[in-house]
């Protein structure tokens, strides 16, 4: 068991965005979503993988993941927050505003983590090609809440 004192001082976190010199475009379905710019990354070198756009678990513990998107253009775009170790999808963002045009859209997932375990931005199976993100308005960050 570990115990973590109020003077502890554990940081893992992660803010990475997409930007006019990182831009996603060409987007197609089942994509992961790499967002290279990164503001933060706070807990090691590999906390956030830019390169490949995935979070790697290096402290058991319940996390936070926070995802916005929003297309540029007219063609929407559905995404999850991933884990990727068990396939499965822990939040959806979903850019369709239901009546033929886009909007920003966020979600949050909570989510306890093992050593290993793998989280990032997967574009749904059924996504058309070709969709663009507005650079501005599109990021994926994560912290960690608590320690087991």
């Amino acid at each position: 068991m570990i115990l973590i004192s109020a003077s502890t001082d554990i940081k893992y976190a992660f803010h990475a965005e997409a930007t006019s010199s990182y831009t996603i475009s060409g987007i197609r379905a089942n994509q992961t979503l790499a967002f290279r710019h990164i503001v933060l990354n706070e807990g090691g070198q590999y906390i956030y993988v830019s390169s490949g756009g995935y979070f790697s678990c290096h402290l058991p513990g319940t996390y936070v993941f926070h995802l916005g998107l929003k297309p540029s253009g007219s063609v929407p775009l559905k995404a999850y927050i991933f884990l990727y170790n068990t396939d499965q999808k822990l939040a959806v963002v979903d850019t369709s505003d239901g009546h033929g045009s886009t909007r920003f859209a966020s979600n949050v997932a909570i989510v306890k983590l093992t050593y290993g375990q793998v989280v990032g931005v997967r574009v749904d199976s059924t996504q058309a090609n070709g969709t663009r993100l507005d650079n501005e308005m599109c990021y994926f960050s994560g912290f960690l809440l608590h320690p087991n």
